[in-house]
């Protein structure tokens, strides 16, 4: 009766980890304290170019398709690590991101 608990538990923490990972819908990710942007975490749409531009303050249009993909990178990474929130920080053509708290 001990082994089969044994064997069980590890199975019940793993389709919790996997059901708490699922259960978040999106994840917004914040710029600064007044741009940000929602994006979902199953299955993404790309922003418009424009919503990249307007929350990322992007004057050159050739860096958008660039941020949208580390914006688009960001947030899946912030939906894998299951927070509902993330911070970027923009430095030239290139973006960090951490969790908001």
């Amino acid at each position: 009766m001990r082994t089969k608990q044994l064997v069980a538990l590890p199975l019940v923490l793993a389709s919790s980890a996997a059901l708490a990972q699922q259960s978040l819908p999106t994840v917004e990710v914040r710029a600064d304290s007044e741009r940000s942007m929602v994006i979902a975490c199953s299955n993404p749409s790309k922003p418009e170019m424009k919503d990249v531009e307007r929350v990322l303050q992007v004057t050159d249009s050739k860096q958008t398709p660039s941020l949208r993909k580390q914006l688009m990178a960001a947030a899946a990474a912030g939906c894998k690590a299951g927070l509902p929130r993330i911070q970027v920080t923009r430095t030239g053509n290139s973006l960090k991101w951490e969790a908001m708290h």
